[in-house]
């Protein structure tokens, strides 16, 4: 991203710092930013809020908004994973380990 960070909340303010900590101490760091992960949810759990929104606007034929001014992708649980799986493989093969990769 080009954009400077401007976090609004609390939240973002220590997402941003953590990202700056790893860039000043680990130079060829990655940071893997998700939207909404989602997945299945087990037994006697309740359901993600995301889901639970999603699957009530549903039930109820009601029109849905989300986000405005920001584009969000839902990502699945397990194909995130898949990808982070692929980058700490990649570092294998090319003799890094994941620490020196920073992830």
């Amino acid at each position: 991203e080009e954009s400077a960070a401007v976090p609004v909340n609390e939240y973002g303010r220590s997402k941003l710092e953590a990202e700056r900590y790893l860039a000043a101490h680990w130079p060829n760091h990655v940071c893997l930013r998700s939207s909404m992960i989602y997945g299945p949810v087990r037994e006697n759990e309740s359901s993600t809020y995301f889901t639970t929104f999603v699957d009530t606007a549903l039930a109820k034929s009601e029109s849905v908004g989300f986000f405005h001014d920001e584009i969000r992708s839902p990502v699945y649980v397990m194909d995130f994973v898949t990808a982070i799986l692929a980058l700490v493989h990649q570092c294998f093969r090319r003799g890094r380990t994941v620490a020196e990769a920073g992830l």
